[in-house]
């Protein structure tokens, strides 16, 4: 791969790191965090420039960015850090366009929410909203730091990006209670008016270590996207595709054969551009360790970042597929998955959740 004279680059940027407002049940930064990855501060001005500049340089004439902000919490480097970060954008003649993946709650803010709302709108930004399904379900592991739910807030954020015409998606991350309740988790959907969503398996722990939550949310990962599927695949014949599953596309037209931009079809790591809020990068969002750390935006060019020890080590590392995987009739459609995901499909028995789903597809 290279980057340079590229047509298309997509950064990923955490600018207030794994700062959040949130104590998410669930939250992998925490596993990052016990590994020492985990920087906590703002991104500073210098990063911003080494940044920008560096996509200058590597970017096409007549190419386009996409800037996607993530954390933690992105909105906590603050309404003025994304004021100036549009400006420079601009001023360095980029073609860009902008995603943040927010749990909402700075939108909330008297002082900064409206603010922040008109800058999404008058950029065109895209929001990831994290939702988790009704108050129930999304309370059960949405907390703040008192442990208080914050699916109101949510909701009143979505309410405001909606009536502002900015656009939303939902993303919801697929824990043991979520897994458990399909059918009030789609209806959810549907009732809410949301037009895109992704849904998100937790992510095992870093160590692979088979924990018994692990094991019941596997045990529950087939029955969920079956019965699930149904009841979207219901609604699409009868005319009414209440929202897009960006799941359901990816399989679909990976059974096609079409292209997905998507790491998870078919299994492969491409190297990414994940960046730090101190300018450290990485190879994937998965992976933020420090033995994986390709460079620096500040001391490092694109191209350096791909021959980087910690580039290297990202793709030695990567384990061989599972005997079952090897076998499997879909070991061309999806050669195994995500490797950080892959322990949670691919138990030690004989058919793995994602192989039950897509044997009930393509029995359709």
């Amino acid at each position: 791969m290279c980057f340079l004279n590229a047509k298309q680059l997509t950064i990923l940027l955490k600018p207030a790191s794994g700062l959040c407002q949130l104590s998410c049940r669930y939250c992998f930064y925490n596993d990052l965090a016990s590994a020492g990855a985990v920087v906590q501060k703002i991104m500073q001005s210098d990063t911003v420039s080494a940044l920008i500049q560096l996509v200058a340089d590597n970017l096409a004439k007549d190419g386009h960015v996409t800037f996607a902000f993530q954390g933690g919490e992105p909105l906590l480097a603050g309404i003025d850090f994304y004021r100036d970060f549009f400006s420079r954008v601009q001023e360095a003649n980029l073609h860009a366009s902008y995603l943040f993946q927010t749990n909402g709650i700075a939108l909330c803010n008297k002082e900064n929410g409206n603010a922040f709302i008109q800058l999404f709108k008058e950029h065109h930004c895209l929001i990831g909203l994290s939702v988790d399904g009704d108050r129930v379900l999304h309370n059960t592991n949405r907390i703040d730091a008192e442990g208080n739910g914050t699916f109101d807030l949510v909701m009143d954020a979505y309410k405001k990006l909606t009536d502002a015409g900015v656009a939303v998606n939902f993303l919801t991350v697929l824990s043991k209670k979520v897994l458990s309740h399909p059918t009030q988790l789609y209806n959810f959907y549907k009732k809410s008016g949301i037009k895109h969503i992704q849904l998100i398996p937790c992510l095992p722990p870093l160590d692979h270590t088979d924990t018994t939550e692990t094991r019941r949310r596997r045990d529950l990962l087939a029955p969920f996207w079956i019965q699930f599927y149904d009841l979207w695949r219901q609604d699409f014949q009868n005319g009414k595709p209440p929202f897009e599953v960006r799941e359901f596309y990816a399989i679909l037209r990976a059974l096609q054969g079409a292209p997905v931009d998507s790491c998870i079809f078919p299994g492969k790591c491409s190297p990414q551009l994940i960046v730090e809020s101190d300018g450290s990068l990485y190879p994937c969002d998965f992976y933020v360790l420090p033995q994986y750390c390709t460079g620096s935006i500040l001391t490092d060019t694109l191209e350096d970042t791909l021959r980087s020890p910690g580039m290297l080590r990202f793709a030695k590392e990567n384990p061989p597929l599972p005997t079952q995987c090897q076998q499997c009739a879909y070991k061309g459609l999806r050669n195994g998955g995500c490797r950080r995901m892959r322990h949670i499909w691919h138990p030690d028995w004989d058919d793995c959740p994602m192989k039950l789903f897509l044997n009930h597809i393509c029995n359709y």
